[in-house]
């Protein structure tokens, strides 16, 4: 079986806080301008430091832990997302980088 795209874990995280079509619009909403605002912060941090940051919805019905860190290399800059939780439950991200799990964003 194919794992979920952790976008559309995201997504499906939502849906209990929120129900599916609210959950839909807001992941579509919530997601980019979190990950914008997190890119910022890794740009900003030391390479190799850990950054961790929560975000409260709007309405604060859910908290959104993001953990990711910058990497510089050969090959140039990443910014990777190492791990993302929606309230209590934890998105598995499905690709590697450096050899850790982690999605490049």
């Amino acid at each position: 079986m194919p794992a979920i795209p952790w976008r559309i874990q995201f997504e499906l995280a939502l849906i209990p806080v929120y129900g599916p079509e609210r959950a839909k619009r807001s992941s579509s909403v919530l997601l980019p301008a979190i990950l914008r605002d997190f890119r910022k912060m890794l740009t900003k941090s030391a390479p190799g430091v850990i950054v961790s940051e929560d975000y409260n919805t709007e309405d604060r019905l859910t908290v959104i832990h993001l953990t990711g860190e910058r990497i510089l290399s050969r090959r140039g800059e990443m910014l990777v997302l190492r791990s993302l939780r929606v309230g209590s439950q934890e998105i598995i991200l499905s690709g590697v980088i450096e050899g850790r799990p982690g999605e490049q964003i």
